[in-house]
């Protein structure tokens, strides 16, 4: 949700104003000069804002300067009634001009909401030049504004009735993907207003105007909710989220008239083109529900209190992506590992289960916790929180004792997947199983233990999800410079099969690396592995080093011109290293096209990772023939080197 709340917080801080046509003309846009590295912030921009169609100045409108490089916060001004801007205090950086006007293209409509934080704006998109600010010297500019397409219709039920307030998606195809687009941040507005950007209005009209050139194709879908009522969060889960942008609805239609989105109608849009009847007819249609028991597959007893997401067999995207959060459907099983969901169209659905805990009650002969009446939920959570951290106290050593032999806890409960496919009638009855995953135990110290605040995370992963993870906290014991004592770590619920094992510290630049993890049952720098249920591997020693070394370089393309805002991977040459994300670092490229990173010291190489790669078997064949084509960089125990990098630019 960062992305989502970096741009909450633009409109919050940000004046929203709208745009009228004004007859004057404008000169076309001057070329701006390029910046200087001085870090300051007294530069005032100075600029006449128009339209580039008409020429016509842009009035009574808000316009942002978003950092790219530098400068550190947002910016924005208003237009006069003759189109000029004023910004004041404008801090050394670059940056690109958001024009809050509706219609008007932006940079966001060009945005990869995929990746995380700001990074969806690293790539410059077409046709919007960066302002370059030295932060001492006053600049004069011509901000365009670009008139986008338009697309828009009607919503109707099988009977003729307006369908009101069902959720229109325009989806715009990007590399193989079809994405949510965000035109401009007038666009935001309207999503969150409930307007016709994003909903249907009492007569079932929507349009999405400022929307870039490209491939579309519009998705419609009908609130529902087809999971068990989540009472803990007083409905079926998501809360603020849910509210603004339902939940995953399995009722979707896509234009034109489509059950399935390899069927929808592909649009090819114009900038300026205003498509105003792509309108789609909401079918009746027969539905249907699938139910069943959560058993353990040890013993078939039930599992109670678990979590149960459903969605479609061939939806691959995860619950939440950037801008555009992807709310789950939710059922929770009952006392006696019952569970539900309702109102289902016809398809193949994958449903995930995952159980609160794994403990197992003798007297009720089941397993987790009995569902608790939601008015007693807090008084319940506090009771387990006080319970588990009086637990760690008392066995660990904070206090200065003797760790207290205590029985090993039995293993946890694994994620279940199962696939369900709906027909003519109703799915019931069904039994989903639950194993015992695969257990690592053991501890985590510093070679050289001289005072460490910070954290690493242990995951588990399969070919396809990450089957189990946990993070430690590692504390300086008796205060900065003393020895930190080892720290004790447990990863349960590891899924049968092959698992690949990663263990990073916090933080990408980290004054520490991983130089070994292993017990004489394993080496978990040399996975993947092949792991069985109820498999335990215990006295795991996780060893921290620090000698690191420092990398230095820039990024030239092949003009020689710096490439700023680019992401930087780094991976060992040895083949052994970059099975697991253990030894990955990234580094990203600042407004000069320099980095600076610190690095194990291996020999590494530098990649370009593909936005999309579909598993971890994947991006390993990739690896193996990327890493032989890379540069290459020998690092070594403290000491500082540099390197210059070429990196050709897209055509």
């Amino acid at each position: 949700m960062k992305a989502l709340i970096s741009l909450l917080l633009l409109l919050l801080l940000s004046p929203v104003a709208f745009a009228q046509d004004d007859d004057d003309g404008a000169p076309p846009p001057k070329a701006m000069p390029r910046a200087v590295a001085p870090v300051s912030a007294k530069t005032t921009l100075r600029a006449r804002v128009y339209y580039e169609d008409t020429g016509r100045s842009v009035r009574r409108t808000s316009v942002m300067l978003m950092p790219i490089e530098g400068g550190g916060r947002d910016l924005s001004g208003i237009t006069d009634n003759e189109g000029n801007l004023e910004i004041k205090n404008v801090p050394t950086g670059r940056y690109y001009a958001f024009i809050n006007a509706p219609g008007v293209v932006s940079p966001l409509a060009y945005a990869d909401f995929r990746k995380p934080g700001r990074e969806f704006l690293d790539e410059a998109p077409p046709g919007f030049p960066m302002i370059d600010v030295n932060g001492i010297s006053d600049i004069n500019v011509q901000i365009g504004a670009r008139r986008g397409g338009a697309i828009g219709g009607r919503i109707t039920y099988a009977n003729g009735v307006p369908a009101i307030g069902v959720k229109v998606e325009i989806l715009r195809k990007v590399e193989d993907e079809y994405l949510p687009v965000l035109p401009n941040l007038s666009a935001l507005v309207g999503m969150y207003s409930g307007g016709g950007s994003f909903q249907t209005d009492d007569r079932g009209v929507y349009r999405m105007s400022g929307l870039p050139e490209g491939e579309y194709i519009v998705k419609v879908s009908e609130s529902a909710s087809h999971g068990k009522p989540d009472t803990r969060n007083g409905g079926y889960g998501g809360g603020f989220e849910t509210m603004l942008f339902g939940g995953s609805s399995m009722l979707n239609v896509f234009y034109d008239n489509a059950f399935d989105q390899e069927k929808a109608q592909k649009i090819n849009l114009q900038l300026g083109q205003d498509l105003g009847e792509i309108n789609i007819i909401i079918p009746d249609r027969e539905l249907h529900s699938i139910e069943g028991k959560l058993v353990a597959a040890k013993d078939k007893l039930p599992i109670r209190n678990a979590k149960l997401t459903i969605k479609r067999a061939d939806d691959e995207t995860t619950e939440e992506r950037g801008v555009f959060p992807k709310i789950p459907q939710v059922a929770y099983t009952d006392g006696k590992g019952i569970w539900r969901f309702n109102e289902l169209p016809k398809g193949t659905y994958k449903i995930v289960a995952e159980p609160e805990n794994s403990d197992f009650d003798a007297k009720d002969q089941a397993y987790g916790d009995e569902p608790v009446d939601p008015s007693e939920m807090y008084n319940a959570a506090a009771n387990r929180a006080s319970n588990a951290a009086n637990a760690v106290a008392y066995s660990s050593n904070i206090y200065g004792r003797d760790r207290i032999p205590e029985k090993p806890p039995e293993p946890k409960f694994t994620k279940a997947v199962k696939e369900f496919t709906v027909e003519e009638k109703d799915v019931t009855e069904q039994v989903i199983e639950m194993s015992f995953g695969a257990t690592l135990s053991g501890t985590v110290a510093l070679e050289k233990p001289n005072g460490l605040t910070g954290s690493i995370a242990i995951t588990a992963t399969n070919d396809k999800d990450i089957t189990a993870t946990t993070s430690l906290w590692l504390y300086e014991l008796g205060g900065p410079g003393k020895a930190v004592k080892p720290q004790d770590f447990r990863l349960d619920g590891i899924a049968s099969g092959k698992n690949s094992i990663s263990i990073t510290p916090s933080g990408q630049n980290s004054d520490y690396y991983v130089k070994s993890a292993a017990s004489n049952q394993i080496d978990l720098l040399k996975g993947p592995f092949d792991f069985k249920d109820r498999e335990v591997f215990a006295n795991i020693r996780i060893v921290l080093a620090s000698d690191v070394g420092i990398l230095k370089g820039s990024v030239i393309d092949s003009g020689r011109q710096p490439v700023s805002g680019l992401t930087l991977t780094f991976v060992p040459t040895d083949p052994a290293k970059f099975a697991t994300a253990t030894y990955y670092r990234t580094a990203k490229t600042n407004a000069e096209g320099e980095f600076e990173i610190k690095l194990p010291p291996f020999e590494y190489a530098v990649v370009f990772i593909p936005a999309r790669t579909k598993s971890q078997d994947d991006l390993a064949k990739w690896l193996t023939t990327a890493v032989k084509q890379a540069q290459t960089f020998k690092i070594e125990p403290g000491v500082t080197s540099k390197a210059s990098i070429k990196f050709d630019r897209p055509k």
